[in-house]
């Protein structure tokens, strides 16, 4: 301040007017001995003490204004930046050697604590260093006091240096790329670079609190601290033990976030499934590439944690571990298992064949297990009940071109069903107005862009006068959506079937109820009767094809608290009731609330539950745990490789990362022989790796062998069988089987089987073969009539060779 009144008292009195009123010249005498006065020794003092101020508050606002150039002259304005900083230390340097409890200041000097939120996230490697804290939007300590004082919890006894701990601070920028798991994968690496300011956190005893010292006595200062804090025996906070309920996207993103905010917690996954990733890889539709994508993201999150993270695919949290168990012998459990039960329309015939629902005819597409039959092709006509994505996504797929799926990761049996497809006319039936429609806008769009398509949307003209004038009233999405249906109206379906000139066709009809369903003579649906909503009138809609995607029900694990109408019994919006002294209990996604929302709607939440989690888990108190001289051990809790011995004690044969990346590398190289992104293993038996803890071979062909959970010598082995009865056995080290091998080269005239699983192979293409054969790992046995060579291993070329040599293929 003082500075500031020395400057302008000279520059009043050098600008004053004279007395007789009018200014005198520059250049006379009185204004030189005036200018003389301002540049002496005293103004020269408070022309530097205004600059090395003005310095020090600029760096305080605008860092890198300041700190962009430290060399040549524009060095002189950090340089005096710097000494304002020291100069504005004084008195805090007092109050710390006086006890203050204020041990941290910021880069200006201020101690006015600042809150902001973090919306970028850091890599999950948190700290590069045990003494650095990352600051990502300003670069205001007093803002991180507290993530101070939590280091020095965690780093050193803070009881036994009560009054005598000190802090040395500076502040560097380092390059960082952030690790957002973003709906799509589509953004580079470059772009998710940022700088942020790194702020280097140093503890010692006995020195006063500094700004800038030398690289020297920063190592001292590391030493003195890293002895005094390992001398002594002390608390320290540990992470949980989680255990997700669930692989799909929810609990996926719950654990991406806690591996972000709780750099010493451990997760285990539990899925029903055989795969990961939920929805993403068994719900998404093939020819939606760019939303798989974000699998990549989990992937690396995966290879990235090992040893923080482990999967438990195939694991039945009801059967094969209860409930109660997590909730015993973890610190806390994320349920995130999504609503996993088709509604039913609960009307007269639902049963009928060929009525399905909409997630069983994506399971069937996407290879999922089949809990009933496949779907049959061989009608003209498909009703679909619904308005909502699943609906549009299963006409979309009943009216593209095999050429449009050929290259996605669709099933080959799924593929081929679609090449031999009948259907030519699709209607889909909405219970409500096309105004209260739940696709988007860009589901729409593209069902409506199908090359070779006819559609329309079934609206009367008064409706549709009626909707063109409410337009303007609602908001833009809604807005969009329902003019692209107007675009496409047709007021009379009637006359527009008899204008479809051999093109296949859809109907989008609205105000439509499902009344019964028809049969024909052996129980096959027939008909669908469908009640107007508006007038109460009766239709009925031919069909050999019925399917229902009307939403999902909630099925809860036995044992989980819920309410009377079937819900979970929250106690407020994430975390479920629960016993106090058991683990604490959380729930995201479907299984929470009622199945709506896209993916990133689930991110959000996700991300949500998981910063709830991480603040009840900071201040609560089984963080602490004893720690010794060595480092000593973590409570007994329920560690990954327990969980493992408990799932092998009851033989459940489950899916480890390990084995499901194995998997994946099958799926992928047979989809590469088959010309698409992947096969998926659509039969259970083949996808189990042969581990060994699932392995029990003993290489005859006359007993049972123990294979992945499937009995049978035919898990083991292909048989090849020549026309003049040589036999050559080829044994999989892993997990493919025969059935695995037909699924890869199933084709019109490319294979003939029998009953016993043998697989004749003269009419296969060489050239396929041979990219077969060099895929996977064998060991073999030869036999003919009079001799029988003992079992061994053989490389895949070695393999292709002997059936060569054989006479098993013609080149």
């Amino acid at each position: 301040m003082f500075p500031f009144l020395f400057f302008w008292r000279y520059l009043f009195t050098f600008f004053k007017p004279s007395n007789s009123g009018q200014k005198t010249p520059h250049y006379s005498a009185v204004h030189s001995a005036k200018l003389s006065a301002l540049f002496n020794f005293q103004s020269l003092i408070t022309v530097l003490l205004l600059l090395i101020c003005t310095c020090a508050y600029l760096r305080a606002i605008v860092p890198r204004l300041i700190d962009r150039n430290k060399q040549g002259i524009p060095g002189v304005f950090w340089k005096c930046a710097r000494i304002g900083e020291r100069l504005s230390l004084k008195r805090r340097r007092q109050m710390n050697e006086s006890g203050s409890d204020r041990v941290g200041v910021d880069a200006g000097g201020r101690l006015d604590a600042v809150e902001w939120q973090i919306t970028q996230r850091l890599p999950h490697r948190f700290w590069t260093a045990n003494n650095d804290v990352y600051i990502t939007r300003k670069t205001q300590l007093a803002a991180q006091l507290g993530r101070c004082k939590k280091m020095l919890d965690t780093k050193c006894d803070t009881n036994a240096m009560s009054h005598s701990v000190k802090l040395d601070v500076q502040t560097s920028s380092v390059q960082v790329t952030d690790d957002v798991i973003s709906l799509f994968d589509g953004d580079i690496t470059e772009a998710r670079q940022r700088t942020v300011s790194a702020v280097h956190v140093l503890v010692f005893k006995h020195l006063h609190l500094l700004i800038w010292t030398s690289r020297s006595t920063l190592q001292r200062c590391l030493q003195h601290t890293s002895r005094t804090c390992s001398t002594s025996t002390h608390s320290q906070r540990r992470g949980p033990h989680v255990a997700v309920v669930g692989s799909g996207p929810s609990g996926l993103y719950v654990c991406a976030r806690l591996l972000q905010r709780l750099p010493h917690c451990r997760i285990d996954v539990f899925d029903k499934a055989q795969a990961p990733y939920g929805l993403i890889f068994y719900g998404v539709a093939p020819d939606h590439v760019d939303m798989k994508k974000s699998m990549h993201n989990f992937e690396r999150m995966f290879s990235d944690n090992r040893g923080r993270i482990e999967l438990f695919c195939n694991v039945d949290v009801s059967k094969d571990i209860a409930y109660g168990e997590l909730c015993a012998n973890y610190d806390a459990v994320v349920l995130a298992y999504g609503a996993n039960r088709a509604r039913r329309m609960d009307i007269q015939n639902e049963n009928a064949t060929n009525c399905l629902s909409g997630s069983a005819f994506v399971s069937w597409y996407n290879g999922a297990q089949l809990h009933g039959p496949a779907p049959l092709l061989d009608c003209e006509d498909v009703v679909i009940v619904g308005n909502g994505n699943v609906a549009i996504d299963c006409a979309r797929l009943l009216l593209s071109s095999d050429e449009r799926l050929a290259g996605t990761d669709i099933t080959e049996n799924a593929l081929r069903a679609l090449r031999q497809s009948r259907v030519r006319r699709v209607r889909v039936l909405g219970r409500r107005g096309p105004q209260n429609c739940s696709f988007t806008i860009k589901e729409l769009r593209e069902l409506l862009g199908l090359p070779g398509l006819h559609a329309h949307c079934v609206i009367p003209t008064e409706m549709t006068v009626r909707l063109e004038a409410e337009l303007a009233q609602m908001e833009r999405p809604r807005q969009r959506l329902l003019k692209l249906m107007l675009d496409n109206v047709n007021s009379n379906h009637r006359e527009a079937d008899n204008q479809i000139d051999g093109k296949r066709m859809l109907q989008l009809h609205f105000h439509r109820r499902p009344h019964v369903v028809q049969l024909d003579s052996g129980g096959r649906v027939r008909a669908l009767s469908v009640q107007n909503v508006l007038d109460g009138s009766v239709e009925d809609f031919p069909c050999g094809l019925l399917i229902y995607a009307i939403g999902f029900e909630h099925v809860h694990l036995p044992g989980v608290p819920t309410r009377e109408d079937g819900k979970l019994d929250m106690s407020d919006w994430c975390r479920v009731v629960t016993d106090e002294t058991k683990a604490m209990v959380y729930a995201t996604g479907w299984c929470s609330h009622e199945a709506r929302g896209l993916i990133a709607d689930s991110q959000q939440q996700a991300y949500a539950v998981a910063d709830q989690l991480a603040d009840d888990w900071s201040s609560s108190e089984r963080q602490i745990g004893v720690v010794g001289e060595a480092g000593g051990d973590e409570p007994d809790r329920m560690p990954t490789t327990k969980t493992e011995q408990l799932l092998h004690e009851r033989g459940v044969p489950f899916i480890s990362w390990e084995d499901w990346r194995y998997i994946d590398q099958c799926e992928r190289r047979m989809g590469a022989i088959l010309g698409k992104s992947r096969e998926k293993i659509t039969d259970p038996i083949g996808l189990y790796s042969m581990s060994e803890s699932a392995q029990n071979s003993s290489g005859t062909s006359d007993k049972l062998t123990v294979f992945g959970g499937c009995e049978g010598p035919e898990a083991c082995y292909v048989k090849l069988v020549s026309s003049d009865g040589h036999e050559f056995v080829i044994h999989k080290e892993h997990a493919l089987i025969s059935k695995t091998i037909r699924a890869m080269l199933s084709g019109p005239g490319q294979y003939a089987e029998n009953e016993t699983n043998e697989v004749h192979f003269r009419e296969i293409p060489s050239h396929v073969l041979q990219k077969v054969c060099h895929y996977f790992a064998y060991k073999a046995r030869y036999t003919n009539s009079a001799t029988e060579i003992p079992e061994f291993y053989v490389a895949p070329e070695v393999a292709l060779e002997l059936l060569m040599a054989a006479n098993f293929l013609d080149c």
